[in-house]
């Protein structure tokens, strides 16, 4: 089940939108770290969920050293398997 929700997912960075959106944030930050401004090349969702995706208030530019150190954190919430999955195809088929 998990590989299923994760390739769901994975579909989503492939997007033209995704990638127009990640270089906007990266611009607008000057590809610098919103954490420690330090060269940034990655972008973080700060809301995991799927209406928030595409969201620009929703996206921090991030170095790859405090993008994983986001993901330890247990501050980061997401929506369980099945509800993860539902909204992923809801998502799709809006595009």
């Amino acid at each position: 089940m998990r590989s299923h929700v994760q390739a769901d997912r994975r579909s989503l960075y492939s997007t033209t939108r995704w990638k127009r959106i990640r270089l906007v944030v990266l611009r607008e930050a000057r590809w610098r770290c919103h954490k420690c401004g330090r060269w940034a090349n990655e972008v973080h969702h700060l809301d995991r969920s799927v209406e928030a995706f595409f969201v620009l208030q929703n996206l921090r530019s991030v170095c790859r050293a405090c993008h994983v150190m986001e993901h330890k954190s247990k501050h980061s919430k997401t929506p369980g398997r099945d509800a993860w999955r539902e909204r992923v195809r809801a998502l799709a088929e809006q595009s």
